[in-house]
Formats: C-alpha cells, sequence, structure tokens
C-alpha cells in the first residue's frame, strides 16, 4: 500500500514539473494540481478537437446572397450618348443703336428643336455638342417717331445654332444610389440667321439683324434613367449672343452691341450607347 502511494505520488509530482510554464530565467511555480483536474482538462482539449474536425468536414452554406448589398441601379457612367429635344421660352433683342431710333424691345418667344451628341469622360465631366435645326424667334418692337406716335411692330426670325457645352454631373447613382442625376452646362455657343420677316418698311429695324452670332450659353438640367440606355431630361437653358460681322468676329456685350438673350425649358429624349 506504501509503494501504491508513493508510485501515485511520484507520477503526480511529475506530472506537476511538466505542466509548470518558465521563462528562460526566471521559472515560476504554480499551485500544485491533481490529477482529477488534469484529466478534466484532457477531456475538455479532446472534445475541442474533435468539434474542430466535425466543422472543418461540414459543408457550410455561403450566405453571399443574404448579406450581399444591394446593386445600384444600371447606368452608363462614362460613354457616348444622343439626344433628341424641344425648347419653348422667351427672348428680347436689345440695343442701343436701336435707342437711337427711338425703337424699343419688348420680351418675346422663341421654340426651337435639336440633335445632341454628348460624351462623359467620368462620372464627374463630360462635354455635349447640340446642332437647334430650327429655333423661330418672334421679336415684338414698339417705335416712336418724331410726332410722338407710336408704332408696333413684330419680327420673326429663324436661327440655327450650335452651342458647345461642358458639363459638370453634380449628382447621380454613385451618390443617391438613384437612377438619376443633376447637370450643370456652360460654354460658347454661334448661331446663324436663316431668315427674317419684318412687317415693316423702316430701314432702322435692319440695325438689329446680323448674319453671324457668337455668345455664351448655360444651363441646368436634369437627367432620368429610364432603363440602362433611356433617359428623359428636363432642364432650363439660358444664351446671350452678340451679332458680329463674319463667322470670325467675336464681340463682347457692350453698350454698343446688338444684344440677343433668350432663356427657356427644354425636353429631351436620351440613348447611352
Amino acid at each position: 500500500m506504501a509503494n501504491a502511494t508513493t508510485t501515485i505520488s511520484t507520477i503526480d509530482n511529475a506530472l506537476l514539473a511538466t505542466d509548470q510554464p518558465k521563462t528562460n530565467n526566471n521559472p515560476q511555480l504554480i499551485a500544485p494540481r491533481s490529477l482529477r483536474e488534469i484529466g478534466l482538462d484532457a477531456q475538455l482539449a479532446n472534445a475541442t478537437l474533435t468539434t474542430k474536425t466535425l466543422l472543418s468536414q461540414r459543408t457550410l452554406p455561403t450566405a453571399t446572397a443574404a448579406t450581399a448589398s444591394p446593386q445600384k441601379p444600371q447606368r452608363q457612367g462614362i460613354g457616348l450618348y444622343a439626344q433628341a429635344f424641344g425648347s419653348y421660352g422667351g427672348s428680347r433683342i436689345w440695343s442701343s443703336n436701336a435707342e437711337t431710333e427711338q425703337l424699343h424691345t419688348t420680351f418675346g418667344s422663341n421654340y426651337g428643336y435639336g440633335l445632341a451628341l454628348g460624351y462623359d469622360f467620368s462620372p464627374r465631366w463630360g462635354i455635349v455638342a447640340e446642332y437647334v435645326a430650327h429655333n423661330r424667334q418672334t421679336q415684338p418692337i414698339e417705335r416712336t417717331d418724331a410726332n410722338g406716335s407710336i408704332s408696333q411692330s413684330t419680327m420673326h426670325l429663324t436661327y440655327t445654332a450650335v452651342p458647345v457645352l461642358a458639363k459638370v454631373r453634380l449628382l447621380g447613382s454613385r451618390i443617391t444610389n438613384k437612377p438619376s442625376e443633376l447637370n450643370l452646362l456652360a460654354g460658347l455657343q454661334y448661331a446663324r440667321l436663316q431668315s427674317a420677316a419684318i412687317n415693316s418698311d423702316n430701314a432702322a429695324y435692319l440695325n438689329l439683324l446680323k448674319t453671324d452670332h457668337w455668345g455664351f450659353a448655360a444651363g441646368i438640367e436634369y437627367d432620368y434613367y429610364l432603363n440602362k440606355h433611356l433617359t428623359l431630361t428636363t432642364g432650363l437653358r439660358t444664351s446671350l449672343q452678340m451679332p458680329g460681322n463674319g463667322l470670325f468676329d467675336l464681340q463682347l456685350p457692350s453698350t454698343t452691341s446688338t444684344n440677343n438673350w433668350s432663356i427657356g425649358g427644354k425636353v429631351g429624349l436620351g440613348w447611352h450607347f
């Protein structure tokens, strides 16, 4: 009996010696542990190892479909697009030369239609060139003669115009996660007078008319993506034109220039390639 006790004590001491953590220079003793505690730790380690083995052998279903973020609406963020559009608004021609002839213009109306071709370089920047095939402008004019009598006339003018505009894309699906965007546009515009009908023979009215016009154009537009390719555009457009003496005669607005200002709404239907 004494020998058995001695044997158990020897085994216990050996296990305790191997179970004690040491450092390189300062061995540390821990409280003696019984065979029962060591056996329970061994059983727990075996159970943990068995659980890990079983889990590694199972094929767990992936949660990609459930956890994946919702896809953003499909749209053409970069690329070429074409658009057909129409516009309607108001306009006015005014000139210091007209005032010397006792002419006074009031706000008239204009409408037009055309095609546009644009390219979006990035989600932020783009460029668009438009061809306004027909722009009809109605300009009321009042003239005061030497006797103080006022006569009213109307000019009907038809223009073609080519604005080339830089585009800043402010909002879009990359920010709002919606298939729409807000654009700011600004650039130069060339317009050419195609025809003019005036219900007066007074030569003073001719001072308001020039064939070539250079000017500035700007606008704000909202594009709504009906699907991946088709967009509906609504917006506001304005331009200021200064008639020159030729195709390459660009004049800035001044007190002596004849200025043609227009503003109006625009609706278009575009296709993104």
